[in-house]
């Protein structure tokens, strides 16, 4: 059960494990969707897809978050959660790709009628404590109930595992730390070569690239403070945020602070792209400014590529880097002076860039694409 279909870390991470599923000749799985998106093609390539666009369930599923959250449950009617799941089969294992998908994948677990034993229940975790906070039920008991339904949990890295563990109160015997994964990046000479053209033109500016959704966990805001600290650099960095809507609130504050910052020569913003690892492979480097990122895909692009990667310490990242002896590119969170020497010193050092660039790649290629990982957390959704 996925959350939606869009372009951002834990659908795309859940389509490799669909089409690893496909590979492997793993029959009967069935994906359900509370939401569509992009992906929606790509999905339905690789699994029978529903998307659950029952108005009756939705308008159930929202009441009863609000009573929830005022300390009022309410049960939803079995015979509502038959309108809203109609047409999916009955699993003796349910998945639930995210935290965000979680309620409806215990509806599915624990359908009535059909039989006297709920099927299992399991969550890949891609949430830190911010998300984590927003999309679960608000009353503690509730709460409580939900995750205690749960067999099994899959945790996108060390930080996910330890929220479940020591804020969430799972048993660390439930849970199993399975970090994200990417499908090797293959991108054409002659994609890459458009991509640096739309990033930074005729120039022979380097490119710093800062890959995601543009929200504020993100760090949007620390990116343009980054690149200000960088105008004065004799390279002339170009900073390119990808992704995000042209014309969303954050979008517009994004274009607010780089015309306030006289940044309009520096920093480029462009839309989300389906071939995200053209614009990676055509960077000089990648940057995390992220507050809160569980695993970001991005940095496991990079690092695919050979790309050094500076970032904030959030999430899988850490472990990244500090698998490959480069703790010393991981900075606080907010310390955007300390990132802009970083990339500074990575800037002035084309060659130390690369030799980073190449122990990344030599880690990613050999330990996180999809063949490394997708077994492992096959055997937690199997138990």
């Amino acid at each position: 059960v996925g959350h939606d279909a869009s372009r951002t870390g834990a659908p795309v991470m859940l389509y490799s494990f669909l089409g690893w599923l496909q590979s492997e000749r793993i029959q009967g799985v069935e994906l359900a969707l509370l939401a569509a998106g992009p992906l929606l093609s790509e999905y339905q390539k690789v699994a029978p897809t529903h998307v659950l666009t029952s108005r009756l369930l939705r308008s159930s599923e929202q009441l009863g978050a609000v009573m929830n959250s005022l300390g009022h449950p309410i049960a939803v009617p079995s015979a509502i959660q038959g309108i809203g799941l109609r047409g999916i089969a009955r699993s003796e294992i349910v998945m639930a790709n995210t935290l965000a998908s979680l309620s409806t994948a215990r509806l599915l677990a624990t359908r009535s009628g059909q039989t006297s034993k709920p099927s299992e229940l399991v969550c890949h975790v891609h949430e830190l404590d911010g998300v984590a906070e927003r999309v679960l039920p608000a009353s503690p008991p509730i709460r409580e109930r939900l995750l205690n339904s749960v067999d099994r949990f899959a945790a996108a890295s060390e930080a996910v595992a330890e929220m479940l563990v020591d804020r969430l109160g799972i048993s660390s015997k439930q849970v199993t730390v399975i970090e994200e994964f990417i499908e090797a990046p293959r991108p054409s000479s002659r994609a890459v070569s458009l991509a640096r053209q739309r990033m930074v033109g005729e120039a022979n500016r380097p490119v710093i690239l800062n890959v995601g959704a543009m929200n504020h966990r993100k760090g949007p805001e620390r990116f343009v403070d980054l690149m200000a600290t960088l105008v004065a650099h004799p390279s002339l960095p170009v900073g390119v945020w990808l992704g995000g809507e042209r014309g969303s609130s954050v979008w517009l504050e994004m274009e607010h602070s780089i015309a306030a910052s006289g940044l309009k020569d520096c920093v480029v913003l462009l839309e989300s792209r389906e071939d995200s690892a053209s614009y990676i492979a055509a960077a000089d480097l990648v940057v995390s400014t992220a507050i809160e990122d569980p695993y970001p895909l991005s940095v496991l692009e990079a690092g695919a590529a050979g790309k050094a990667v500076v970032s904030f310490e959030s999430g899988g990242v850490i472990d990244m880097l500090r698998a490959v002896g480069q703790a010393e590119l991981l900075l606080p969170i907010g310390d955007t002076l300390g990132m802009s020497a970083a990339v500074a010193s990575l800037l002035d050092n084309p060659r130390n860039r690369e030799l980073i660039g190449a122990q990344l790649a030599e880690w990613v290629n050999s330990t996180h694409l999809v063949e490394h990982i997708a077994p492992a957390l096959w055997q937690v959704v199997k138990g």
